[in-house]
């Protein structure tokens, strides 16, 4: 049998085990690549479970490496190109510093209260507060200030404060801020005595006296011995200037929507210079000025009282000549005759006056606003009632409110059907007489 003819390729064959060799080396390569990418790859220096282990070990050389660490680490990553990575890894970096910043936060206010409190801090307690000052100060702060406050406000006694006082002073961080409290007492009882004022206003509800006093302390720079004392006294202001605002401000709107401009214009004087920014004020205080006279005054005279039973409108019906007629004559006055009596009252220089102007809820005595040279006046509407009987009087037997808002009577002729108008009422008349 003849064999087939085998030629030679020129090429040499490679072997198994050289391929073997060359995969393992790919494989390798490979290898070293992705690791060195891992490393590349942006990721944090710590963990939170880092930061928990050295807390618990009260390890707080630990502690401030991860919170440095971490702090430059998130500031590294701010400045690199924002991947979902990247965005990851800040908002977990930012969740262990706020949780390493908030348990140095906690612990330094328990050591504050606890020293204000009538407690004495351990030489390892003062160590960790000058430790931490920096990184909890805001929150050391405000501890401090809920102090301060419990002091000036009267739930803080003398004793304990001058204790909580000494107490601070061992802290090296915060002596700058508690020396000019101690070296000058007298400033302090000032101000003690000066906010016993104020909590006196604030416990009668006398907002505005209680704000006056804050206002007065404030103006007296020197008494600001140190920044807590300066954010008790601000904050304090701030808060009972916004209570007052709330109260007023219903007020003022009331009385503008009743076109009462002399008494809004007291309330507006009062509070306007706290809210220079409050277009509401601005606009109702420039009304004011245009409506009230350049001068008011105070008014603590008698105040004259006009008393009117229920006006005749259909005087054809009111003198018709049956048995009322006669009654309507004697105790009534025509609508017509309303109107002239107010525009009397105008040229003798009466001005009309709301009772509650000068007389407080309690029923007291007080002074109100009058334009100079004017007298004030109270019209009472007496027996104001409707009922049949005083239809066949012509008077309006009810009111009513029309689309524009303002009081009607109605009349109720003798064929049952009503007829309406502002004029068949004194309180329409008025109404329209200081429109």
């Amino acid at each position: 049998m003849s064999q087939p003819l085998l030629e030679s390729t020129g090429r040499r064959r490679i072997r198994p085990k050289t391929l073997i060799h060359v995969g393992v080396i790919i494989a390798l390569a490979v290898t070293i690549v992705f690791i060195a990418l891992a490393i590349q790859k942006p990721r944090l220096p710590f963990s939170l479970s880092d930061y928990e282990q050295a807390y618990a070990a009260d390890d707080d050389d630990r502690v401030f490496e991860i919170y440095d660490r971490i702090r430059g680490k998130r500031a590294d990553l701010l400045g690199i190109s924002q991947t979902v990575r990247v965005t990851q890894l800040i908002a977990e970096a930012e969740k262990i510093i706020d949780r390493i910043e908030q348990d140095a936060g906690n612990k330094s206010k328990a050591l504050i209260l606890s020293a204000s409190q009538g407690g004495n801090l351990s030489e390892q307690s003062i160590a960790w507060l000058d430790q931490y000052a920096a990184m909890t100060s805001h929150r050391m702060s405000e501890a401090v200030l809920e102090q301060v406050t419990r002091y000036f406000d009267g739930d803080m006694d003398q004793d304990k404060f001058t204790h909580f006082l000494n107490e601070m002073l061992r802290v090296p961080h915060l002596v700058r801020e508690f020396e000019p409290l101690k070296s000058r007492h007298e400033d302090v009882t000032q101000i003690s005595k000066l906010l016993q004022e104020a909590n006196d206003a604030a416990g009668r509800g006398n907002l505005y006296q209680e704000a006056s006093v804050l206002s007065k302390i404030i103006e007296e720079k020197k008494l600001l011995v140190f920044e807590p004392v300066s954010s008790y006294l601000e904050n304090r202001l701030k808060t009972v200037q916004s209570a007052y605002y709330a109260e007023q401000i219903i007020l003022i709107r009331e009385e503008m929507s009743l076109a009462k401009t002399y008494d809004a214009s007291i309330r507006i004087k009062r509070i306007i210079g706290w809210f220079p920014d409050d277009h509401e004020l601005q606009d109702f205080y420039d009304i004011c000025i245009k409506k009230n006279p350049e001068r008011i005054i105070t008014w603590w005279n008698p105040v004259e009282h006009i008393a009117i039973k229920p006006i005749i409108a259909d005087a054809e019906r009111a003198f018709d000549g049956d048995r009322f007629s006669a009654s309507a004559g004697r105790e009534l006055i025509l609508a017509v005759e309303l109107e002239r009596a107010l525009g009397q009252l105008y040229d003798h220089d009466y001005v009309l006056v709301d009772s509650r102007s000068f007389v407080s809820a309690d029923g007291k005595l007080r002074g109100m606003p009058c334009p100079a040279g004017k007298k004030p006046v109270v019209l009472v509407l007496e027996d104001f009632y409707g009922s049949l009987p005083r239809a066949e009087s012509g008077i309006a037997w009810r009111l009513d409110v029309n689309q524009e808002g303002c009081v009607t009577g109605v009349l109720l002729d003798s064929s049952g059907e009503e007829r309406a108008d502002t004029r068949y009422s004194a309180i329409g008349i008025v109404e329209e007489f200081i429109a």
